[in-house]
């Protein structure tokens, strides 16, 4: 009877080693943009329309090329890899229109930048105490309404084009004789526009369709054996956004003889290609720990990628 004891107690002992410890693990996940569009994993082009009058497209042009590096700052961590075109102007942007931006580009989501410069308002051309030459004598300073349309079109989403529309006025001024027609005045004015403007507008844009963000706990196992320091790095790369660093550590883990771990190693797999977005991978790991053993947060893993795959 003792050594039964005995024996029970070294059994209960092992199972407690056997038994995976849980870390938590809190993550700030990428989430829709606040314009709605899910541009995470899709490659992007740029577009500006270019004419008839020269200072939209160079507004056009400056404003787009901010955008497409406050995306590349966002979802590229900086690589500059969004295409930048141009095309002709128009006062919109049609679905087949959008469809033949989509084969010459070769992206999956395209924008399209319009600007218009209104006519400058309350404009005053003063003299300029501190001239130094007869061409700078005056300074014509004014406030130039400015109209900005935005065009988007995702070809892995619904088969639309939506618009984003927005306006502003800018402060801008030009050096000149004092003899000039006010027309040219006009003219000049308007041509500050883009070097005064485009950075900011551009920037304010692109706040639409940068990334939101939300804190979330994810579970993943691990065990106090004899690959216990694997098993805490991997949860250490985790932490650190190095998604697939973990899954490196993981992989042989999946193979061990021992099923009821690696069956939670196949789960920590799946968490982690889930991370990385790719759903597909992470519904095979899930299906591959169910085929060793029970994993108790299998089925909770299912319901966030069953979501993620309804979005």
């Amino acid at each position: 009877m003792k050594k039964k004891i005995i024996l029970a107690a070294a059994a209960a002992m092992l199972l407690t080693a056997c038994s995976p410890e849980i870390y938590r693990v809190y993550l700030d996940v990428r989430q829709p943009s606040s314009s709605g569009f899910k541009l995470a994993g899709k490659s992007m082009a740029v577009v500006y329309m270019d004419g008839p009058q020269k200072a939209d497209s160079l507004l056009s042009a400056g404003v787009a090329a901010r955008f497409a590096e406050a995306l590349e700052k966002d979802y590229y961590g900086g690589e500059s890899v969004i295409g930048m075109y141009a095309c002709p102007a128009a006062d919109t942007m049609s679905l087949d229109a959008m469809h033949r931006l989509v084969m010459d580009t070769g992206e999956d989501v395209v924008f399209v930048v319009k600007s218009v410069i209104d006519k400058p308002v309350t404009g005053k051309n003063n003299p300029f105490p501190k001239a130094t030459h007869p061409d700078s004598a005056y300074v014509y300073a004014s406030k130039v309404p400015v109209f900005l349309k935005l065009f988007v079109y995702d070809s892995m989403d619904k088969d639309e084009v939506k618009s984003f529309k927005g306006s502003t006025s800018v402060n801008a001024a030009v050096f000149n004789s004092g003899i000039i027609p006010q027309e040219n005045l006009d003219q000049l004015v308007s041509l500050k526009v883009p070097g005064v403007a485009s950075n900011k507008m551009g920037e304010l844009m692109s706040k639409y369709f940068l990334s939101t963000w939300k804190t979330e706990t994810f579970a993943f196992y691990g065990f106090d054996d004899l690959d216990s320091y694997k098993w805490f790095q991997a949860v250490g790369c985790v932490e650190e956004g190095k998604f697939t660093d973990a899954i490196k550590i993981w992989e042989p883990m999946v193979k061990s003889r021992n099923k009821y771990k690696a069956a939670h190693a196949c789960y920590n797999m799946a968490m982690a290609f889930y991370l990385l977005g790719d759903m597909q991978l992470a519904s095979r790991w899930l299906d591959q720990a169910d085929s060793l053993e029970n994993v108790s947060q299998v089925p909770s893993l299912r319901k966030r990628i069953a979501r993620s795959l309804e979005k």
